[in-house]
């Protein structure tokens, strides 16, 4: 697998969760394929805020840059960020950065209101991951584990699928 072929080639290979790794055997799952490490919750600092789910994201991309900035490797790191779930509600800090929305067919106030938290996140994790000497030499690759079920009379419809997959390489120059 990826994760066995990046290691022969001298990465460390890091899997970091704002979770407890035991829900649906993330950890066990990350280790049968090769991760070194998994961080997950118990791991972080206790002063971390978030909901039954993890830690708020922001707490996630911090400790995810301190992770980049402290390897002499190259190193792989997988986030598995906890957020975008309901209870649908945002940390304290945030909560005059991001507006508020009404309830829409699709989303209701709440869960579009975490998904502009977690958008700013990322963002700020973008910005300051420019000023790092890393940056240029690192593949971003961003898509989710599953979509919001939009059609809750038909779980199977196409729009429950719908996920991001981003591919952002600031120095990869290809022809």
């Amino acid at each position: 697998n990826y994760v066995h072929l990046l290691k022969n080639i001298g990465y460390n290979t890091k899997f970091l969760y704002g979770g407890d790794a035991d829900f649906d055997n993330m950890e066990g799952f990350a280790l049968a394929n090769g991760f070194d490490e998994v961080i997950e919750r118990e791991n972080l600092s206790n002063n971390y805020e978030g909901t039954m789910w993890g830690v708020f994201d922001h707490h996630i991309f911090d400790k995810a840059l301190s992770l980049l900035d402290s390897t002499d490797n190259p190193l792989f790191l997988t986030l598995f960020t906890a957020t975008n779930h309901q209870p649908w509600i945002i940390p304290d800090e945030y909560e005059d950065l991001i507006p508020i929305y009404s309830d829409s067919l699709w989303n209701s106030g709440k869960s579009h209101r975490t998904f502009a938290y977690v958008d700013e996140v990322i963002k700020q994790f973008i910005t300051n991951a420019k000023n790092k000497e890393w940056f240029d030499n690192t593949i971003f690759v961003f898509t989710a584990d599953h979509g919001l079920n939009v059609q809750r009379n038909m779980m199977d419809h196409l729009r429950n699928a719908h996920i991001p997959f981003i591919i952002y390489s600031p120095g990869l120059d290809i022809p």
